[in-house]
């Protein structure tokens, strides 16, 4: 396939996409109440729920669910999955484009890539790595880093 510069390109997939998720919120992990979470992960660490979900680091990361936003930034290769259609996925940077299945594309490359949609499966690998996302569903992060969950009933009107 040949390469292409990706500037500010919007898509609206009908078909699917392999890096979608959501914002998670409770570490699965954690013992006790988990309204909000912070860890180091130096393996992986597991989230699901609702809420926001940041990370920043190197490695790979796995996000599936009903997604608000997931926006990644960085340098690697990144799979969407859109098994409802419709996803809305944005990308800005230089890399390439191919589509794996008639659900999934593979990006590859440096730069951002912005998903919302229902039913996602976002899956990644790379380094300088920042992640954020917004929504329902379970997220497993392995690697090296730092991330910060927060569940949805514990934010502000105004932030969720």
């Amino acid at each position: 396939m040949k390469s292409v510069k990706i500037i500010a390109l919007v898509a609206v997939l009908s078909s699917g996409l392999l890096l979608a998720g959501p914002g998670p919120a409770k570490a699965s992990t954690d013992s006790g109440s988990a309204d909000s979470a912070i860890s180091c992960y130096p393996v992986c660490r597991d989230y699901a729920g609702t809420g926001k979900l940041l990370a920043v680091g190197r490695g790979y990361a796995r996000v599936s669910g009903n997604l608000d936003y997931f926006t990644i930034s960085g340098r690697g290769v990144v799979y969407i999955t859109d098994n409802r259609g419709g996803s809305k996925v944005t990308t800005v940077g230089l890399g390439r484009q191919d589509r794996v299945s008639d659900t999934t594309i593979r990006y590859s490359g440096y730069g951002s890539i912005t998903v919302a949609g229902s039913d996602v499966d976002i899956t990644l690998r790379g380094y300088r790595l920042s992640l954020s996302a917004r929504g329902e569903g379970s997220a497993k992060l392995c690697g090296h880093g730092w991330s910060v969950a927060k569940a949805a009933d514990t934010m502000p009107e105004s932030h969720k």
